[in-house]
């Protein structure tokens, strides 16, 4: 009874084993009873049904990829004018920054009374900013002392001007009238041109 008991003790594990395995094998195999006949006109019908569905993925698989590939390159499009697009923003923003900073230095300047020259040296992001270090900038460069003006020591940029008879008569000592004509020709002197008249 031992060797049965030892023996039965192994059976039921064993079976359950062989069972598992050789179950869907027989599951999956019909009777040949419950077979259906076979129709060849049917076989072939659902044949050429089958191909046709074929040809037709086929077909359908090419024109699928064709969109596919065309989708892509509208959308590599579209990104490459989007990316155009911020690209350009962003150089105007740019642009625009730099064209107001400009604009306030030189308004910084200007309050602070600085030259135009120093007004690339002014430091700062914001206006005040700008016009804090302007006015820094102002009070760091030396005072010049009021000058007083001077007349102009040439007498051509004079106040008063004399004309070419005056320089003469004043520098020859001879009357304002000297250099007529009349005067030249009463004093013997130089060669006088006549036009005739006709």
């Amino acid at each position: 009874m031992s060797d049965k008991k030892a023996t039965e003790g192994e059976m039921p594990e064993e079976p359950a084993e062989k069972v598992e395995k050789v179950e869907p094998v027989v599951a999956s195999e019909k009777p040949a009873t419950e077979t259906e006949e076979f129709d060849q006109e049917r076989a072939m019908t659902t044949i050429r049904t089958l191909r046709e569905i074929e040809k037709q993925a086929k077909k359908d698989a090419k024109e699928l990829e064709l969109l596919r590939a065309k989708e892509r390159e509208r959308e590599e499009a579209e990104m490459t004018e989007l990316e155009k697009a911020r690209k350009q923003v962003e150089e105007l923003n740019a642009e625009k920054a730099k064209l107001q900073t400009d604009i306030w230095k030189q308004q910084a300047a200007a309050e602070a009374n600085l030259p135009s020259i120093f007004a690339e040296r002014v430091k700062g992001s914001t206006l005040d900013e700008m016009k804090a270090d302007a006015l820094a900038l102002a009070e760091a460069l030396p005072k010049s002392k009021n000058t007083p003006s001077l007349k102009a020591t040439n007498p051509a940029n004079g106040e008063k001007k004399e004309t070419d008879a005056e320089t003469r008569a004043r520098l020859f000592g001879t009357p304002q009238n000297a250099f007529t004509m009349d005067v030249i020709k009463q004093q013997g002197g130089g060669v006088v041109w006549h036009e005739e008249e006709g």
